[in-house]
């Protein structure tokens, strides 16, 4: 190795050390914080709810309303009723499971197809009109044809 070699190889270290420091200073600069309605608008591009601290506490005590309802419900046809009957609540409940990116339109076809509603397009109607159709949760819910399009709509939108 001669010094002409030796002073090149110095030269470029120099230059990439130069380079890597600009790309840093760059990149430092882009990356600002974001506000707060800036970082709930990117995370529901990619399909994320965002709720307040007060609708999730109403949309989890909703979903304990319900959920006592639908006890009372079992207990009051578990007293009046037969083994039978048991066995045909149980074929009638149907486990959902909702994918991140299905659209209300999606998860309305699925529940008429396993015979949960009627009217898919009412159900996503309503979904829409309501405000639950962008709420949708990843997950399994278990619905039962029994439930109201609010009940749906609660379990459904709610983990």
């Amino acid at each position: 190795m001669n010094k002409q070699s030796v002073r090149a190889f110095a030269f470029g270290l120099l230059a990439a050390s130069l380079a890597l420091l600009v790309y840093q200073e760059a990149a430092g600069a882009n990356s600002t914080s974001l506000s707060k309605s800036a970082m709930i608008q990117k995370l529901e591009k990619e399909h994320y709810v965002v709720l307040t601290a007060k609708e999730a506490i109403q949309q989890k005590q909703e979903k304990e309303q319900l959920q006592q309802k639908l006890n009372r419900f079992t207990a009051k046809n578990d007293q009046n009723g037969s083994p039978k009957k048991e066995k045909t609540r149980q074929k009638n409940s149907y486990t959902l499971r909702i994918e991140s990116g299905m659209s209300s339109s999606e998860v309305g076809r699925l529940l008429e197809k396993a015979g949960v509603i009627e009217d898919s397009e009412k159900f996503n109607t309503y979904l829409t009109d309501n405000g639950y159709a962008e709420k949708l949760q990843v997950g399994e819910h278990t619905v039962h044809p029994s439930m109201s399009m609010k009940e749906m709509a609660v379990v459904l939108t709610t983990k």
